[in-house]
């Protein structure tokens, strides 16, 4: 038997652990992620915004196919999750249910990172989710990839 022959069964193990890990730390993330989604707090003031619990005012625009989001780039994971609980809400009184709050909140998240690494920060600073999904394959690739993992 050659080395090469040895090694592969070592490989596939390895191959097979990481699947396994990966796939756990998913279903880790998407079940804290439905926690937080079902204790998401938030209110609306006067002109139909919401108010994060410590008072963070969010400006959300609703548009005939996207919604912006202002400055994006300041929430955390628990406040997109309320902000994408509202935005869920809104998009659901119109009768459109094409994305989960989760893909919401993962679009928000790659803005957010896009804008601390500096990429197209003029671009990055507001979210621009569109309803149906984003026309771009590298955008929905990237966050496709952050909702499997619950960024």
């Amino acid at each position: 038997m050659t080395t090469r022959n040895k090694d592969r069964p070592r490989c596939r193990w390895l191959c097979f652990y990481l699947l396994i890990q990966a796939i756990c730390v998913s279903v880790t993330s998407f079940v804290r992620n439905i926690s937080d989604i079902r204790r998401a707090d938030f209110s609306i003031n006067e002109n139909g915004n919401i108010v994060l619990p410590y008072g963070k005012d969010v400006g959300i625009i609703f548009s005939e196919d996207s919604v912006k989001v202002r400055n994006c780039y300041l929430y955390g994971r628990k406040e997109r999750l309320a902000i994408c609980s509202y935005i869920y809400q809104g998009l659901s009184e119109r009768g459109v249910r094409e994305r989960s709050i989760q893909s919401l909140s993962a679009e928000l998240a790659l803005h957010a990172i896009c804008y601390r690494l500096g990429i197209r920060r003029e671009q990055a600073v507001d979210a621009d989710l569109d309803i149906h999904g984003d026309e771009r394959w590298y955008v929905r690739a990237g966050y496709s990839l952050l909702e499997v993992f619950g960024v």
